[in-house]
């Protein structure tokens, strides 16, 4: 009995022992087929603006777009228009739209084929092996201003300004938010939440918005913000806080701003210059639109005019 016994306890650490050898090995096949496989591609902004995008408008077969843009061969030898698609700006929204529990990345894409239309796409991408994939797209319309993209409780919401029914499709005025959720692999048409409301100054009043370029290739130093509340433009100019009026004579996003009034402190001799150029700037600001979530200032007229681009300073 006590032979029986001492065969059951040897036959027990053996098959135990056959079971973690057994899990060891299969670790360790994981481990390497992991690294055969490589990294997973993340969804950086880099990555998505040098992916391949299916389902454009008028578009056939995929794009695979080379530092954010693709641009094709003319439609006939010799003709002017060219198709042509651009990732928006820097802007990219992070989340689970599938409930799987893992992220997708949510971004704009935009195409011209060298007429006024630019149409705008939102595209889905998610991670598939070790690169990335596109995983549906969805037409939202023509020469629409984009003020906001992000993902909230697994739709992606777009904050747009869009053609009115009174609107010419150059000028949009009316403000809406949108929501598109992802059903069975496929992104949904874009449905209105609440209520539209119109264009105006107060469209600005939220967010502080911080300078990133004066001319959109001519980055800006840091210090420069700007944000608005009760009429007036407010902020920090480099170095000293400053104070302007601003006033929308018209609903076509006209402006007219005052002379700005900052306080007196000194800095280097860098931040003042950058100061008096902002503050100077900011009297020739004659009008505002979005672009892909910055700011749009354009000011001046002819050789002298620009457009500051700013962008949220909580982004």
């Amino acid at each position: 009995m006590n032979n029986q016994s001492s065969n059951i306890g040897t036959f027990r650490c053996f098959s135990a022992a056959l079971i973690a050898a057994g899990a060891c090995c299969l670790a360790l096949w994981s481990a390497t087929c992991a690294a055969q496989a490589g990294p997973a591609e993340r969804l950086t902004v880099s990555a998505l603006k040098n992916t391949s995008y299916s389902g454009i408008q008028d578009i056939g077969g995929p794009v695979r777009l080379q530092a954010g843009t693709w641009q094709g061969r003319p439609p006939m030898p010799g003709s002017a228009s060219v198709p042509r698609v651009d990732f928006l700006g820097r802007l990219a929204a992070r989340g689970d739209l599938t409930g799987d529990g893992i992220e997708e990345a949510a971004v704009l894409l935009a195409s011209n084929f060298g007429g006024s239309g630019v149409f705008l796409h939102v595209a889905i991408v998610g991670q598939q092996g070790s690169g990335l994939r596109n995983l549906d797209t969805r037409f939202v319309g023509d020469r629409i201003q984009v003020r906001d993209l992000r993902i909230e409780s697994g739709q992606v919401v777009l904050d747009v300004v869009r053609a009115g029914p009174n609107d010419p499709s150059c000028c949009p005025t009316e403000v809406v938010s949108l929501r598109m959720r992802m059903t069975g692999g496929h992104l949904g048409a874009a449905e209105q939440v609440g209520p539209a409301s119109r264009l105006s100054l107060n469209t600005l009043s939220g967010p502080t918005w911080r300078l990133a370029s004066w001319n959109d290739s001519e980055p800006a130093p840091d210090g420069l913000t700007l944000s608005y509340a009760g009429g007036q433009f407010q902020g920090t100019a480099a170095c000293n806080g400053y104070s302007a009026s601003v006033r929308a004579p018209s609903a076509d996003q006209t402006l007219e701003v005052g002379l700005p009034r900052s306080t007196r402190k000194m800095c280097e001799q860098e931040q003042m210059v950058a100061e008096q150029r902002f503050l100077g700037l900011l009297t020739k600001v004659n009008r505002f639109w979005f672009d892909a979530s910055r700011l749009a200032l354009p000011y001046g007229q002819g050789s002298d005019a620009g457009v500051m681009l700013f962008e949220r300073s909580d982004r």
